[in-house]
């Protein structure tokens, strides 16, 4: 049940510290969805605490630090990976210093701050309150060095004695003996969590994670405001978009996990063998042996043109262009580099597989997620594959269809009503049959949308009102 925050006014924490592992080393703007989780994070918690200072590991670029006055604990950028060997044996030294620090003043009585006095323990010892911004990585999706690693970071902050929230996440599942143990006994001794749909609870449910008290909210990000219209407009004649008598789809299509669709034996050995490599290896030298191998025969980044899901995405766009007399607009959520497939390469190999090129755009240049929302803003429909470019979809009453690689589209799709719009297959005909449903409605939707997007903007605000009732209450 979710209980509604109090208006007791208590302490304001002087300093809030917003932390993600995997963002310590990467700026997270080339991840779009990211981008609109930490603004309207931000936001809402400043809105409940305005004269709080907030600093994050999260690496921002100056623009979005500077926006959202939020000091960034600088690390060195990663351009080939999240974290490397040497990150994880800094922060299992971290731990160990934390974990010293909390015997020697239980036991001895003793405060030795040189225990925890390195660049990222003291911002740790320094913050009244702790957000953990983990979205859907504290899971075994992602794989257990990632559950390991965010793991640590959590019990920092626990060692250290400070409140720690995990923030508006989809948590699990956890499949492996050694997760579930390591799940329940990290999330047990955190302050707060808030999940962003009802199969989360259900997971945790499952592994027994009971001490801290658990709440249902919804994701921050559909509290994120699209750019404004004169913005979005230029953008749309930079991208020849607005004399378009067709109506406007639009498609966002993502790197597909092994688990969801079938590939190749050489691509994923191949798969396997960077990510080995990437994490083991200084990245100088991790650049140079995937450069010398991409000149091989055992090595190309065209092996996705094996991938089924690239094929039936391209005849899902030719089919709209015909059936719908579109134009599809594919824009790539995730913008970043990559060695091995980026989200861009995904997008460009499917407009060269189709047929109807001149109808099928593909966003030629790098935008903030405020303006990628404006620019879903002007769409009819949208299929998408990264949950939170479906978020920017249907916070403006979009009909969307999901194209789904985790539990959470259907059970963030289901606090809308839109269940019914979410492809687990991940077909042509599958895909086909729900966006031909979705349009035949669209005007059903978007009033169905607008009924059920209050209460869920609601349940976004409430994250940050139940980190202030948890202050208040302390």
């Amino acid at each position: 049940m979710i209980k509604q925050a109090g208006s007791i006014e208590g302490k304001t924490p002087q300093r809030i510290l917003i932390i993600n592992y995997d963002g310590e080393h990467r700026t997270i703007e080339a991840n779009k969805g990211a981008e609109m989780v930490i603004i309207s994070t931000i936001e809402t918690l400043r809105a409940c605490f305005p004269q709080t200072e907030f600093v994050t590991t999260i690496q921002l670029s100056e623009r979005l630090s500077q926006g959202l006055d939020c000091k960034v604990i600088k690390n060195k950028i990663y351009s080939t990976t999240t974290y490397s060997l040497s990150s994880s044996v800094k922060s299992f030294v971290d731990l160990v210093r934390c974990l010293s620090w909390r015997a020697v003043r239980k036991y001895a009585r003793l405060n030795l701050k040189a225990l925890v006095n390195n660049k990222k323990l003291r911002e740790y010892s320094s913050a009244d309150v702790i957000i953990h911004l983990g979205m859907d990585l504290y899971s075994d999706d992602f794989g257990l060095r990632t559950i390991i690693e965010h793991s640590k970071d959590l019990l920092l902050g626990v060692m250290l004695g400070k409140p720690v929230v995990m923030w508006a996440e989809s948590i699990g599942p956890f499949k492996s003996r050694v997760t579930r143990w390591l799940a329940k006994f990290t999330l047990n001794r955190v302050s707060l969590i808030t999940v962003r749909e009802e199969i989360s609870n259900q997971h945790l449910e499952e592994v027994a994670v009971n001490k801290p008290p658990i709440y249902i909210t919804a994701d921050p990000a559909f509290l994120t405001d699209p750019a404004p219209e004169g913005c979005v407009q230029t953008i749309l004649e930079e991208e020849d978009l607005s004399d378009s008598k067709r109506p406007l789809i639009g498609m966002c299509l993502t790197y597909l996990p092994s688990r969801v669709v079938r590939k190749s034996r050489k691509f994923t050995f191949m798969e396997s063998l960077y990510r080995t490599l990437q994490y083991t290896l200084p990245e100088g030298l991790f650049k140079v042996i995937v450069k010398v191998a991409s000149q091989t025969r055992f090595y190309s980044p065209a092996a996705i043109k094996q991938n089924s899901y690239i094929k039936s995405m391209a005849q899902v766009a030719d089919y709209l262009v015909e059936r719908l007399n579109a134009t599809i607009v594919l824009m790539p959520h995730i913008q970043g580099t990559g060695l091995l497939v980026t989200e861009r390469a995904i997008h460009e190999e499917v407009w060269q597989q189709t047929n109807h090129k001149d109808n099928i755009r593909l966003v030629a240049y790098e935008y903030t997620a405020q303006e990628i929302k404006g620019i879903i803003g002007q769409c009819e429909l949208f299929i998408g594959g990264k949950m939170h470019s479906n978020i920017a979809a249907l916070s403006q009453c979009i009909p969307t269809v999901g194209l789904a690689y985790s539990y959470k589209f259907e059970g963030i799709m289901e606090m809308l009503g839109q269940e019914n719009y979410v492809c687990s297959n991940i077909t042509f005909e599958e895909v086909i049959s729900k966006v031909i449903d979705a349009w035949n409605r669209k005007e059903e939707i978007r009033t169905e949308l607008g009924a059920r997007l209050k209460d869920v903007r609601a349940l976004s605000t409430l994250n940050a009102r139940l980190v202030k009732d948890f202050v208040d209450s302390r």
